[in-house]
């Protein structure tokens, strides 16, 4: 969110399913400028934003809210815009992709392939989905509204062939996803934090 503030968009949704009142009062006592959606019942990384499409402007910028990234924020929209692309995905080097999507891309970071979670990628290096995503919003009106669709299974695979969609490389990226990595990543954060103390 303070990243977000710094560019200075109006246009900022949190999409929730619980904890309402905790982001009320954090909006408030930050000072932030967003505004809720509200779903009542999940639809999906992409699904919740192809049923809100009317609220958007022509692009959409998507962060995940499990996703620590270190990244320059404004760097990667004019990335965006200088190329006049279609979709742009922040990628980051990753040693064990077995609990990541991963991402194939050119030279040129033109996207090849986005792969989902496997098991058999374990100890192999690779870019994977940062979880930050920007969009030219005609691409998702083709998609049906008030239905489940997750970007990596449903969205993605379709799009890829015949959009310009290309990567952006971040530094760093913490996932938090699933209990898994949330644990594990929580346990090298308290490990960091006893060194340097």
């Amino acid at each position: 969110m303070q990243k977000i503030k710094k560019i200075k968009k109006k246009n900022v949704f949190i999409n929730l399913h619980k904890n309402i009142k905790k982001f009320i009062t954090l909006k408030n006592k930050k000072k932030l400028n967003f505004n809720i959606i509200y779903e009542k019942n999940t639809l999906g990384t992409a699904g919740v934003i192809i049923s809100n499409i009317k609220k958007f402007n022509n692009n959409i910028l998507i962060l995940y809210g499990d996703n620590y990234i270190n990244y320059n924020i404004k760097n990667f929209i004019n990335f965006f815009n200088k190329k006049k692309i279609d979709l742009l995905i922040g990628a980051y080097l990753k040693k064990d992709l077995s609990q990541s999507g991963f991402i194939k891309f050119s030279p040129s970071k033109k996207i090849l392939k986005i792969e989902e979670k496997n098991n058999l990628n374990k100890n192999m290096t690779g870019f994977c989905n940062g979880g930050i995503y920007l969009f030219k919003k005609h691409i998702l009106n083709q998609f049906e509204k008030n239905k489940f669709l997750d970007f990596a299974s449903d969205i993605f695979p379709k799009i890829l062939s015949k959009y310009d969609c290309y990567a952006y490389r971040i530094n760093y990226c913490k996932s938090f996803d699933t209990e898994y990595l949330y644990k594990k990543n929580l346990i090298i954060s308290k490990t960091r934090s006893n060194v340097s103390n």
